[in-house]
């Protein structure tokens, strides 16, 4: 799913945030902003096996894709 969405035509903004300071919010490191940051949890085996890693991964792929919807 992952690398389809990377893949698709415009997807470049979701590929890197760029973080900009005057934004308003606190971003930490921890936080998962792109497809780029997601990518690298997924591959470190970040989110665990079964529903709980299903829902923190759908979390974090709706969120990425809602903070480049309000942008």
């Amino acid at each position: 799913m992952l690398t389809k969405a990377w893949e698709l035509s415009n997807a470049e903004p979701f590929q890197t945030y760029q973080y900009h300071a005057d934004d308003g919010s606190k971003k930490t490191k921890s936080n998962i902003l792109c497809l780029t940051s997601l990518g690298i949890k997924v591959d470190e085996e970040g989110y665990g096996y079964g529903r709980h890693g299903w829902e923190d991964f759908a979390k974090d792929i709706g969120g990425i894709y809602a903070l480049h919807i309000k942008k």
